[in-house]
């Protein structure tokens, strides 16, 4: 039974309001304890977290793990060869890992790359964060990312589908409810995707097979839709109004809303998707600020994903600009999306009996959300990694995703 001690250091359990000092004792892969008070227990491993804060291990709730932070056209990116995005993966999840994040939730990949990526983490062959992932999206034929989807029409399509999304070993269901960036006829930038029968068929389907039911979503009558008939996440959530926001919290509905990827880095040069992508997508960032907000307001429960290219650090950063208290702010990145893929008696708290996923970030990410990018350890089951050695590896190759993934510095950011 091997016995790790993490002490020194200001405990953020996701539990308490704050942080606190605390020792924190790890035991054959679980937590076995807290201690507030009293001398540190003897450890066969000893971690001094002095100046540092520990938390939960990160979750990052939108992820595409065989193409997060390529640069260049994203079209040509998903044509690229199988060996290609599978090394890429590989690559991917490793500086997850570095990063703190213990969970990763995979939102689409071609072929299904990433859903072949969680089972070899999850036997062991790779370092990676814990990943649940969702097969292809579903899509109506032709409409927004076909490419890496599985397309459907009509409710009896839409539940044949979902049955076979489910066969290929799906976690859980993701419709492409929009079609975005387009130019609807109310000046939006936006359509939907599916009828309301459509989503009812599939998400009743996803309900007996007792999966979530999630959604990229953006525009008032998408979101509507999605929400009458059962969504239990929505991604990005543009157009969000107020009334809608509203709703999310009575019905306990939780939003991830990328907002580091698609209002910051999705324009960002470093990333070289052309001047076309960046004016397209443009006049999707107001509305996107006013949903967030909205959703603040609200109370409705957040998570933290970065989506294609954005910054896990700056997401929580852009969350507390939008009003979320910091506190909560951190919650979105732990206890909040434990609950909403309903693996909160696992994951997302340091509590006696949980996962032993823990990251040690130096400073205090309740006074700065940058601290989340000095990661000092990351433990996953019980297992120490220190990040500057999983991250040091990647700075020998030429497309350097551990640099893409942090947030870059002011002066980068003309």
């Amino acid at each position: 039974m091997t016995r790790t001690v993490i002490h020194g250091g200001s405990v953020f359990d996701g539990i308490a309001r704050g942080s606190r000092p605390a020792t924190v004792v790890l035991e054959d892969g679980l937590i076995a304890d807290v201690i507030d008070d009293g001398p540190v227990p003897a450890g066969d491993i000893t971690i001094d977290a002095s100046g540092a804060t520990v938390l939960p291990g990160l979750t990052n709730a939108h992820v595409h793990l065989s193409f997060m932070y390529m640069t260049g056209d994203v079209g040509k990116v998903l044509t690229r060869g199988d060996s290609d995005l599978y090394a890429h993966a590989f690559r991917v999840a490793k500086v997850l890992l570095a990063q703190g994040i213990t969970l990763a939730r995979d939102m689409a990949g071609p072929r299904g790359i990433h859903l072949a990526v969680r089972d070899i983490i999850k036997d062991g062959r790779l370092l990676g964060p814990t990943v649940i992932a969702c097969g292809s999206p579903l899509v109506a034929s032709g409409r927004h990312a076909w490419s890496v989807c599985e397309e459907a029409d009509g409710p009896d399509g839409m539940v044949a589908a979902v049955r076979h999304q489910f066969k290929a070993g799906a976690d859980f269901i993701k419709l492409m409810a929009s079609d975005d960036p387009v130019v609807a006829p109310d000046g939006t930038h936006t359509l939907p995707g599916f009828s309301s029968e459509e989503v009812a068929a599939a998400y009743a389907e996803v309900r007996r097979h007792g999966a979530l039911a999630c959604c990229h979503v953006m525009g008032e009558e998408a979101i509507r839709t999605v929400l009458d008939n059962g969504a239990d996440i929505i991604d990005h959530g543009h157009y969000l109004t107020d009334e809608l926001a509203r709703r999310m919290a009575a019905d306990g509905v939780y939003l991830t809303p990328t907002i580091s990827s698609y209002d910051v880095q999705t324009a960002h040069p470093r990333f070289d998707r052309g001047p076309d992508w960046a004016a397209r997508h443009a006049p999707l960032i107001p509305p996107h600020k006013s949903a967030v907000r909205a959703a603040v307001d609200a109370g409705v429960k957040m998570l933290v994903g970065t989506d294609t290219v954005g910054c896990y650090a700056e997401e929580v950063a852009l969350l507390r600009e939008a009003g979320m208290d910091p506190h909560d702010s951190l919650l979105a990145c732990t206890r909040w999306p434990a609950e909403a893929f309903r693996m909160a008696d696992r994951h997302g708290t340091i509590a006696p009996g949980l996962r032993a996923d823990i990251a040690v970030v130096d400073g205090d990410p309740l006074a700065d959300p940058y601290a989340l990018e000095r990661v000092r350890q990351v433990i996953k089951g019980g297992e120490i990694y220190e990040s500057a050695l999983l991250a040091a590896d990647e700075r020998r190759y030429r497309n350097n995703i551990w640099e893409l993934a942090l947030s870059p510095k002011p002066a980068d950011a003309d």
